[in-house]
């Protein structure tokens, strides 16, 4: 059995990785916004996507939960990421000068390398990194949060189209609670002051994804840390930033030239919740009309609509129609996702799932 001594030096630093994050896959929990077409953009929730494919990916979108309910979960968000792809040699061309060499009265042969960009079409190269970052902005009632993310990750290529990738974010969050719009029940309740809470809570998130072009299986952590968060210095009852935990899978089926579906199942894990989970089913026409619909287990239904207007710009809209006994104070749920991939059309179009 190899050691990471006897790997170069990106496969090490990859291998390394993939321990690390291997370690913690015990733990469960957290709230935090509920992205319900995940499928949207699973960069929010897994950075082990980064830099999937070899162009710019970019999104923005915006998202209201339980519309009717005053205090509902919203959000705002700009991500983007894209891959690393390394320079690898083709081939080897030979030519001949078009000038005499000096004291000589021909032309000498002289050897000069090509070398070209790996394109998406084809496997890729066996091992390749990708970067990505997002800001964005989440309130649920009297807490906020407001941050920002870099992410890394690393993909190495298992076999033919298989690869296995592995990823990591830094995520910087301002956690904000306004107390002055909550009603305490009892007056004498020393939990909260009326002060105003703003702190800087750092945390990690990790992944990891097995895909092809057929397939994808992923499992991702968000708030490692678990930061501690006090809000009142004289009460000793401290909370924090629970860990949780997010697990999908899904096939790609082509039925004729131009239609294609995506069956899909997502797990995710919210202490003290039940897990949750998703049933999905996304269906495409040329790649540029999509249609979908997706179940939560005892929480609502969910209706997916897109369009592409160009290679490089595409919008999804998605509505959650609530099932639960929520049904009967809100109208449902609305999201919103804008795409801008610019170099889409020259790549020959997504190889994957995101």
């Amino acid at each position: 059995m190899k050691t990471l001594h006897h790997l170069a030096p990106p496969q090490r630093v990859f291998a390394a990785v993939l321990l690390l994050l291997l370690l913690p896959m015990a733990l469960l929990a957290q709230q935090r916004m509920r992205y319900s077409q995940y499928l949207l953009n699973t960069y929010l929730v897994n950075p082990a996507v980064t830099g999937v494919e070899p162009y710019w990916d970019l999104r923005a979108g915006v998202s209201q939960q339980w519309v009717g309910i005053p205090g509902a979960p919203r959000s705002i968000y700009v991500t983007g990421h894209r891959g690393l792809y390394s320079r690898n040699i083709k081939g080897e061309e030979f030519r001949l000068n078009s000038l005499p060499a000096h004291g000589r009265g021909k032309a000498l042969p002289t050897r000069s390398i090509i070398s070209s960009t790996m394109l998406p079409g084809g496997p890729g190269p066996n091992f390749h990194m990708g970067v990505g970052g997002q800001i964005f902005s989440e309130q649920t009632g009297p807490i906020s949060y407001t941050g920002f993310a870099g992410s890394f990750a690393g993909h190495l290529r298992l076999t033919g189209n298989l690869r296995l990738g592995v990823g990591a974010s830094m995520e910087m969050l301002n956690y904000r609670l306004n107390p002055t719009v909550i009603e305490m029940l009892n007056a004498n309740d020393v939990t909260l002051t009326q002060n105003r809470v703003s702190l800087l809570l750092p945390t990690i998130n990790a992944g990891i994804v097995l895909y092809s072009q057929r397939f994808f299986a992923t499992i991702a952590s968000r708030q490692l840390l678990r930061s501690r968060i006090t809000v009142n210095p004289a009460n000793p009852t401290i909370s924090g930033l629970e860990t949780h935990y997010f697990a999908q899978a899904g096939l790609k089926l082509k039925v004729a030239d131009k239609i294609g579906f995506t069956p899909s199942v997502a797990l995710r894990m919210i202490s003290p919740a039940p897990p949750s989970i998703d049933l999905s089913l996304q269906g495409s026409y040329k790649d540029q009309f999509f249609l979908g619909f997706s179940y939560r287990h005892l929480d609502a239904l969910a209706f997916l609509a897109g369009f592409r207007f160009n290679p490089n710009l595409r919008l999804d809209y998605a509505y959650d129609y609530t099932t639960s006994n929520l049904s009967q104070f809100t109208s449902g749920s609305h999201s919103l996702v804008l795409s801008f991939c610019p170099g889409y059309g020259q790549s020959g179009g997504r190889r994957y799932f995101w």
